[in-house]
């Protein structure tokens, strides 16, 4: 059987359309590893079967009975569900058709599965861009900061231990405060003169990503704040 057809389906061809993709790694199943190029040929209702369809069975001919219709219409259907699936594997040129239907023989298509375009395109996983819609990869480090002079040692970014410096927003420091989400982290090290910049370079080598860092690197601040 096809097993390493399968495979290259799964390795090459996964931007397909959901239903063309099951289409297409069905009939890698059924095919053969061994034959070049290789063939499907079990026709269109084991091809709606792929689908999650149950096509019923042709009804005899001359049969005009309310069940024979019915039989009829979802055959319709379920052939035209088959051919929507198959266009988008004839566009990429993975599916061909080897050998035309005749009567009591069935289309034979052949696959060429390391052809055309197929490739297995990397997939940037990260924060949807609300301007672009597109995802966008999310950088793991230190937060990118402005240059900023560094301050001495004994710099207290926040002499009030009540209020963040520049920020309307008073900071809770009771020792519940230092548990809050990545929104309020943010705007505590954005409220500092150099944007948490000396936090963050503490906090680098925190696991979990840059979120946890930015995190971490508010708690600091208020830590240190509440210590003074």
């Amino acid at each position: 059987m096809g097993s390493a057809n399968v495979g290259l389906v799964y390795g090459r061809w996964g931007h397909l359309p959901d239903r063309s993709f099951r289409l297409l790694a069905y009939m890698a199943l059924i095919s053969m590893d061994e034959d070049d190029p290789p063939v499907f040929w079990q026709g269109r209702e084991s091809l709606s079967m792929a689908l999650g369809r149950m096509t019923p069975p042709a009804p005899a001919k001359g049969d005009t009975s309310e069940r024979a219709n019915q039989f009829k219409k979802a055959r319709t259907a379920d052939f035209e569900a088959v051919k929507s699936a198959l266009r988008a594997l004839f566009q990429e040129d993975v599916v061909r058709v080897a050998k035309e239907c005749g009567p009591g023989s069935p289309t034979v298509y052949s696959l060429h599965l390391d052809a055309g375009t197929g490739k297995a395109e990397p997939v940037q996983r990260g924060r949807l861009s609300l301007s672009t819609g597109k995802a966008e990869p999310v950088q793991r480090g230190r937060l990118s900061l402005p240059p900023t002079t560094k301050e001495p040692k004994d710099f207290n970014p926040n002499p009030n231990p009540t209020q963040v410096t520049n920020s309307p927003a008073p900071v809770d420091n009771s020792a519940e405060g230092i548990e809050f989400g990545y929104a309020q982290a943010v705007e505590i090290l954005q409220a500092l003169p150099d944007l948490g910049g000396q936090y963050m370079t503490r906090a680098a080598d925190i696991d979990g990503g840059l979120q946890a860092q930015i995190i971490a690197a508010a708690k600091l601040c208020i830590s240190e704040r509440n210590a003074s």
